[in-house]
Order: C-alpha cells, then sequence, then structure tokens
C-alpha cells in the first residue's frame, strides 16, 4: 500500500500490541486526518499526518497504532508526552522525538468501504501476535482479534517484600538496584500454595531501614481501595520469575510469575542487576 520513506513511518507490518495508541488515519484531499478511539481530532501527531499525506492515495482510510521509538524500543513514556502536551510543543518534539504508525487495517480504499470484504492476516506484535479469523469481517466498536503472546523469559529478581504474612506469602513484590536504589520493578501473580511454603521457608523480617512504603498498591495500576499492607522482607533473597517484553517506566507492566528460589545468586550479585529497561 505504501513505502517508508520518512522518519514518520506508514508501514502494514504487523499490529504492534504494546506502548500504543490506536488511531484511525483518513486520506481526503491533500491533507490526512488522525482520529482517535473516541473518534477525535488529534493535532499532536503532524509528523505522521504529513507521512500518511505523502503516501496514501485520496480516499484511503487505515486503522493502526501510533508509536514512538526511543533507542530501539517501543516507549510509552513518550507516546504520552505527546498526547498530553499542547499542539505547539508537539511540533517541536517532532525532530527529537519522531512518531510512526502501524498500518494492520484498510477500512476504505477509492472511496469503497472494504470492511464488510473478507480477508486474511496475521500480525506480529512486540508482545506476540495479533490474529483475525480468514472468514471474519471488520466490526467497529467490537474486539475481534485473538492476542496470542510469544515465550516469556526467566529472569531473576529481589524478593523485597511480599503481600499476605511472611510465613504464608500471597503475591512477591519484586525489587532490583536501579542508580543504588532498590526499587519496585513487578509483582506476581497469586502464588499457590506450595510456592508460598516454599518461599516462606527463606523469608526473613526487613531491617528498619528498608527503603519502600508501608502500603503498596495491589495492582500495577493503582485503583480505588486499591492499596494493601506491605510486609517487607530482607532484600537478600534472589527469585526467579517468567516475565515478557513489556516495560514501561523500568517496571514490568503485566504480572511475573513466580518460578521459584535463586539459591545460586547471593545477596552480593543482586545489587549488580540491571532495571528490566536494560533487558
Amino acid at each position: 500500500m505504501c513505502t517508508c520513506t520518512t522518519s514518520s513511518r506508514i508501514s502494514t507490518a504487523g499490529r504492534r500490541v504494546q506502548s500504543t495508541c490506536r488511531a484511525v488515519i483518513v486520506r481526503s484531499g491533500t491533507s490526512a486526518r488522525i482520529l482517535s478511539r473516541q473518534r477525535n481530532d488529534t493535532d499532536r501527531f503532524p509528523d505522521v499526518a504529513r507521512a500518511a499525506a505523502a503516501q496514501l492515495d485520496d480516499g484511503a482510510v487505515v486503522d493502526g497504532e501510533l508509536v514512538i521509538m526511543v533507542d530501539g524500543r517501543l516507549s510509552f513514556d513518550a507516546l504520552q508526552r505527546r498526547l498530553v502536551t499542547t499542539p505547539a510543543k508537539a511540533r517541536q518534539m517532532v525532530a527529537s522525538i519522531p512518531a510512526s504508525y502501524v498500518a494492520f487495517d484498510l477500512l476504505a480504499y477509492g472511496g469503497v468501504d472494504l470492511r464488510t470484504q473478507r480477508w486474511t492476516t496475521e500480525a506480529m506484535g512486540i508482545e506476540g501476535l495479533a490474529v483475525k479469523g480468514a472468514s471474519s469481517r471488520y466490526v467497529g466498536a467490537r474486539r475481534e482479534w485473538l492476542k496470542v503472546m510469544k515465550r516469556r523469559d526467566t529472569v531473576e529478581v529481589i524478593c523485597g517484600g511480599v503481600i499476605g504474612p511472611i510465613e504464608r506469602p500471597e503475591v512477591v513484590i519484586a525489587g532490583r538496584y536501579l542508580g543504588g536504589d532498590l526499587v519496585v520493578v513487578g509483582r506476581t501473580v497469586p502464588l499457590t500454595d506450595a510456592q508460598s511454603a516454599e518461599l516462606a521457608a527463606v523469608l526473613r523480617p526487613a531491617r528498619r531501614n528498608h527503603p519502600w512504603p508501608d502500603e503498596i498498591s495491589s495492582q500495577r495500576w493503582a485503583g480505588r481501595d486499591s492499596k494493601k499492607p506491605l510486609t517487607k522482607t530482607r532484600p537478600d533473597d534472589v527469585v526467579e520469575v517468567s516475565a515478557d517484553a513489556a516495560i514501561q517506566a523500568s517496571q514490568w507492566r503485566h504480572p511475573l510469575r513466580y518460578a521459584g528460589t535463586a539459591e545460586t545468586f547471593s545477596p552480593m550479585t543482586s545489587r549488580h542487576f540491571p532495571s528490566p529497561s536494560d533487558r
């Protein structure tokens, strides 16, 4: 449909499924409009609008994701800054942090509505695959893509605390050292009874100088009444968890899965673990 000839790319590569912002591009006349999921015009991405006007044919409508790459990675933080800034500041950010657009659905072409057409697609994403049935049609305002996650990596983290009593931990609060400070980088899904017993056997209460708060949100994104007491433990125990590739602000966005204690790692070794974003 089009080629990538500018820093603001219009691509028919697969759908990005993390750190993105859903948007529809409408090419009409000599310009292109970018519409949000709520069907509002957004003028925070003039670089993408210019690229769309130059590369798409008149009458084309595409559905896809706005993305921003920083150091070779999708950056949700940079995307959020672009979304909430003023149009004037957004124009200033174009040169230093250009945006891109990944198109995965062609909704109209040459004035013809293609949403009723049958088609086959398989899209590669950062976290996995987003697939759709070969006989399905495009249906607005409905979730019909199936997200298939790719394999998870096993990594080591510090057990800096748990939700639940220390003798019967329910959730591991994972930490790593970042700039010399022990910071929260994620949390696990609820432990099974066997996992809880295994972990409880090695945990010890924290000393008074533990840097973490007395309460912590029960989920990655805090909501109403989501605070729970944090049982702090000595940051000497290293555990293995399985994690995916979705990382934002040096934290895993999705829950980790406890895999066991990592007895081969000493407390001194744990001080040299990189943050998730350095993986």
